[in-house]
């Protein structure tokens, strides 16, 4: 069974969370960062911020991806049950 790559829907400014637990797990992952100024009243600071806001890619088979859930599960739109996560990923996996 062939590896595939996969989007991974996390909560606004968790995604960086999430690439630190996949890392952890040792699943292949991308995460695309930008440098951008963020500015304060006493300073400016250039920040990495993640080009696509609340998606993580990740590399791993299809039944692997499965007991990935668990990684974002914390990290998902506060409206949505465990179950309307995992629909949603079907069907957008099927589009």
């Amino acid at each position: 069974m062939d590896t595939n790559w996969y989007v991974l829907y996390t909560s606004p400014r968790a995604e960086k969370k999430v690439k630190g637990r996949l890392d952890e797990l040792g699943i292949e992952n991308y995460l695309p960062l930008h440098r951008s100024p963020s500015v304060w009243s006493d300073r400016v600071k250039m920040i990495d911020k993640p080009l696509f806001n609340s998606y993580v890619f990740v590399r791993c088979k299809e039944y692997e991806l499965r007991s990935l859930f668990p990684v974002s599960y914390k990290h998902f739109r506060a409206h949505e049950s465990r179950h309307e996560l995992v629909c949603r990923f079907l069907i957008e996996k099927n589009m």
